[in-house]
C-alpha cells in the first residue's frame, strides 16, 4: 500500500500539464486519476538495450502521452549516483523555466513498466520533441554549446565560439547558463534537440552535472575566459552576442537566488533516501573502492564550490556589461 501511494504521488507531481511544458512541448500525462497506478495502463513501446552503460525504454499512458526511463546496468554505487546528478539538475531547470526533459527517481523497490533491473533505481523522463541538433541542417556548421573541460584542449568553458552559438536563439543563453551553474559538460550536439514546430531547443541528459572537482567548475572557466576577453576588448562581440551575454548573465543571476547550495543538499539528501545506497543493495566487491559517506561529502563540497564561483562570475560580468 506504501508504494501504491508512492506511486501515485510521482505520477501526480511529475506528469501533472503545465502551461510551460505545453509551450516548451515536453509532452507529460493530461489528467491524473486514482487508477493510475495500475501498470496495465501504461504500454511499452521500445527499448532500446544495445548501449553498454544503460537501458532506455518508451512508454506511454492511457492517454497516449510519451515518456522513457533510463536505468544503469552496473552493480556499482558511484554509477548510480549519477541519478542524483540528473534528477538535482533536472529540477533546478525545470524550477527556473528552463527548457529541458524533466527527470524524477524511480526507486529500486517500485515497479514500473519498462523498468527492467530488479532493485536498481531508474529515471522518469519527460518526452522531448525535435531532432538532435546533429541531425538539423539550418545552423552554422560551427553550432556547439558544449563546455568541455580537458586539461589538454585550449577552448574550455564560456568561450568565444560558444557565446557566438548561445546568440543564435534566445533561449540558448538560458540553457548555457544552467550548464554553467550546475557544471554539465555534456551538452553536445546529441543533447540539445530543435524543436522546428515550436521554434525552441530543448536539453536532455545532465548526469555530468557537478562530476568532478576544480577541472570541471565551469563557472571558474568562465570567469577566467571572461578577464581574458576583457583585456582583448569586450567592444569585439557584436551587439548580438553581447545581448546574448546579458541574457545568461540575467539567467544566472536567477539560478544563484533560486537555488542557495543549502537547499540543494537538502534535496540531494532527499534524491539519495529514494535511491538507497545501503550495502545490502550492491555487491560487496562494489564498495571495496567506494566510501559512499565520502563521496556524497565531496558532492556536496562541489556544490558550494561551485555556487561561489557562480557567483563570482556574475559580479565580473555585471562590471563588464555596465
Amino acid at each position: 500500500m506504501k508504494i501504491r501511494f508512492w506511486f501515485i504521488g510521482i505520477l501526480i507531481l511529475f506528469f501533472q500539464k503545465s502551461t510551460f511544458a505545453r509551450k516548451h512541448s515536453l509532452k507529460s500525462i493530461s489528467e491524473i486519476r486514482s487508477s493510475t497506478h495500475n501498470l496495465e495502463l501504461i504500454t511499452l513501446l521500445n527499448v532500446i538495450n544495445q548501449r553498454k552503460r544503460s537501458i532506455i525504454a518508451f512508454v506511454k499512458d492511457r492517454y497516449g502521452d510519451q515518456f522513457c526511463i533510463k536505468q544503469y546496468r552496473a552493480d556499482n554505487p558511484k554509477v548510480h549516483f549519477r541519478v542524483v546528478r540528473e534528477v538535482l539538475a533536472s529540477h533546478v531547470a525545470v524550477a527556473a523555466k528552463i527548457p529541458v526533459s524533466r527527470a524524477r527517481v524511480i526507486p529500486p523497490c517500485v515497479a514500473f513498466r519498462g523498468k527492467f533491473l530488479k532493485g536498481r533505481p531508474a529515471t522518469l523522463h519527460t518526452f522531448v520533441f525535435g531532432e538532435p541538433i546533429k541531425n538539423v541542417d539550418m545552423f552554422p556548421q560551427n553550432f556547439q554549446l558544449k563546455q568541455c573541460w580537458e586539461p589538454y584542449l585550449t577552448q574550455r568553458g564560456l568561450t568565444r565560439s560558444i557565446i557566438q552559438s548561445m546568440s543564435v536563439h534566445p533561449v540558448l543563453p538560458a540553457i548555457v547558463a544552467f550548464d554553467t551553474f550546475v557544471s554539465n559538460t555534456d551538452r553536445g550536439i546529441s543533447n540539445l534537440f530543435y524543436d522546428q514546430k515550436h521554434n525552441t531547443f530543448i536539453g536532455i541528459d545532465h548526469e555530468m552535472s557537478w562530476r568532478r572537482p576544480y577541472d570541471t567548475n565551469l563557472s571558474e572557466l568562465a570567469y577566467a575566459n571572461m578577464c581574458k576577453l576583457c583585456k582583448n576588448g569586450l567592444l569585439t562581440l557584436t551587439n548580438k552576442e553581447l545581448k546574448a551575454l546579458k541574457l545568461f548573465n540575467k539567467k544566472l543571476k536567477e539560478l544563484i537566488r533560486a537555488n542557495p547550495p543549502e537547499k540543494l543538499c537538502k534535496l540531494t539528501d532527499d534524491l539519495i533516501a529514494q535511491i538507497d545506497f545501503s550495502k545490502d543493495k550492491f555487491s560487496i566487491e562494489a564498495y571495496k573502492f567506494f566510501d559512499v559517506e565520502g563521496y556524497i561529502n565531496k558532492f556536496k563540497h562541489r556544490i558550494f564550490q561551485q555556487y561561489d564561483s557562480a557567483q563570482k562570475l556574475v559580479r565580473l560580468l555585471d562590471t563588464l556589461l555596465t
